[in-house]
């Protein structure tokens, strides 16, 4: 069922049959991962399921039209600097933007929900005859993002810990999650490329076994049917969180014996997977999450980060990496207050503080852009 939240004053967004015939198609600047489908007219539909997708365009005149074929996401329109219009599983549907004024305006629209059992799609921006479309914008800035349900801000924005299936839908809001807030406080272009629960070589709870982040990442979607193979996307920066192997106790049955043999396993193939990302971005910056020694009061627990990050050091000289450092968090600092004990908004903001400060510290990750 479609639902339209808009602030008080601003444009209004009406739902409508059908895109004027006499439409103009927009150039779309895509950030995140899609298929893209060309649609009658040189239009083209974004296909797309990882979550934190966004899609920009600029044009000049007072009205544009949005497309979409999306039963299950919740969207955020944003134009110039107007309130947000919330579009929420808008379904097949076209919708109008009007009292925009006659000059140039800017557009974006950012997929806020994730979407993990359906692929869905935004079938672009539109404006009539007479209007005058502009070039997309663009940035100089790239960084990813490889994870799990941190980074797709899973439920962030509930205000209770315990959450049904639908309320983590609806609760989530992977545009306000430390990985979206620190790209834009970089102005970057961004992917977010993360699915909850996802490990390295076992997913929380012993799930779905075939379907653990090495194997799914190379593929635009999770049936694996349409590979990535978008060579304009070179990000100097790719952050890593992968940890969801451990988040609940192996399990008998599974192919591990002991928690240290799923760890001996996680550590080869997280280096692997590494390995596997660099060849596709060698020139980029590598940066891992990490606990912050300088909060915790044990000295064995400041050995096992001191000890992990020696480590990956090592396993990044060996793999080619030539930048890499460690984002500290501190993990006392997060509430756990949303769904499912993960982070709120609050916690979020923080999270993306700290790296923030780390990058600003460092420059040099950016490689000069």
């Amino acid at each position: 069922m479609i639902s339209i939240a808009m602030p008080a004053f601003a444009q209004t967004v009406t739902p409508v049959p059908a895109v004027p015939a006499d439409r103009q198609v927009l150039d779309v600047h895509v950030g995140g991962r899609v298929v893209v489908h060309p649609t009658p007219g040189g239009g083209a539909a974004y296909e797309h399921q990882w979550p934190g997708v966004y899609f920009e365009s600029r044009f000049e005149g007072p009205q544009i039209y949005l497309a979409f074929s999306d039963p299950y996401n919740e969207y955020r329109l944003l134009i110039d600097d107007l309130g947000p219009v919330t579009i929420n599983q808008p379904g097949e549907a076209r919708f109008e933007v009007d009292g925009l004024g006659d000059g140039p305006h800017a557009v974006r629209l950012e997929k806020v929900t994730e979407s993990i059992v359906h692929a869905a799609a935004f079938d672009g921006f539109y404006i009539p005859a007479g209007e005058k479309p502009l070039t997309a914008p663009a940035r100089s800035r790239q960084i990813e993002f490889i994870g799990d349900s941190s980074m797709t801000g899973y439920g962030d924005r509930s205000d209770t810990r315990t959450c049904t299936s639908e309320e983590v839908r609806a609760r989530t809001d992977t545009q306000q999650s430390y990985a979206v807030l620190a790209a834009k406080h970089f102005n970057a272009d961004y992917r977010i490329n993360a699915w909850s629960g996802r490990g390295v070589v076992r997913n929380y709870g012993g799930a779905e076994p075939d379907l653990t982040m090495p194997k799914v990442y190379p593929f635009v979607l999770f049936d694996k049917s349409v590979p990535d193979e978008d060579k304009t996307w070179q990000p100097q920066i790719v952050m890593l969180k992968l940890d969801a192997d451990f988040a609940t106790p192996v399990k008998p049955g599974e192919k591990w014996a002991t928690q240290k043999a799923l760890g001996s396993d996680y550590e080869k193939a997280y280096v692997a997977f590494a390995t596997m990302v660099h060849r596709k971005y060698p020139s980029a910056a590598f940066v891992v999450w990490t606990a912050d020694t300088t909060k915790l009061s044990d000295p064995k627990q400041v050995e096992r980060v001191a000890a992990r990050e020696k480590a990956w050091r090592k396993a990044a000289t060996q793999i080619g990496i030539v930048r890499t450092g460690f984002i500290p968090i501190d993990a006392k600092t997060i509430e756990g207050t949303a769904c499912d004990y993960h982070g709120g908004l609050a916690d979020h903001k923080r999270m993306a503080e700290a790296m923030d400060a780390y990058i600003d510290a460092h420059p040099e990750l950016w490689d000069g852009r």
